[in-house]
């Protein structure tokens, strides 16, 4: 069907098909504007659509939807592009916020346990005072029992000495 046009068949001025146009053939002089819609009309047979834009292989009003899905396509994909863009700057918040809540539970899980262990260190604290205080009697006693002793050798070496005065006298 398409070599029909191209050698011109059909009433229409031949017309050779290089590089992707369509041009008319040199030999031949240009025929009017009524030639022109046939030669559209024979190629629309052949399934190609000729506009002011050039030759296209779908019918203009599905290229027109075509071109208008192609937009919307666009459009969804940056409206896609920036939604990942948030979503990654939300995530990096989140992950962020995330770290530091996870630093104060394990600071609250410290505090948490120091104030669980309180009533177990004072107990021990004051077992190990109160044995510190039964350590320092004990010393003291001590003391107190050596201070006394030595002071009744002292007394008794004074009376010995004051007796050998005495009788030296």
């Amino acid at each position: 069907a398409f070599s029909r046009v191209a050698q011109g068949g059909g009433g229409t001025p031949p017309i050779a098909a290089r590089g992707g146009l369509l041009r008319r053939q040199r030999s031949q002089p240009a025929r009017p504007c009524a030639n022109m819609s046939a030669a559209a009309a024979a190629l629309a047979e052949q399934g190609i659509h000729a506009d002011s834009d050039g030759l296209h292989l779908l019918p203009p009003g599905q290229a027109k939807a075509s071109a208008e899905l192609q937009e919307e396509c666009t459009e969804f994909l940056n409206r896609t592009t920036q939604f990942s863009a948030i979503v990654a700057d939300f995530v990096s918040v989140m992950e962020s916020r995330a770290t530091l809540i996870e630093a104060e539970k394990l600071r609250a899980i410290g505090l948490g346990n120091r104030v669980e262990a309180e009533p177990e260190t004072r107990k021990r604290k004051a077992l190990e005072m109160q044995a510190m205080i039964n350590e320092k009697k004990a010393q003291l006693d001590r003391l107190t029992a050596q201070c006394d002793s030595l002071a009744r050798v002292d007394a008794e070496q004074k009376a010995l000495l004051e007796r050998l005065t005495n009788n030296e006298s």
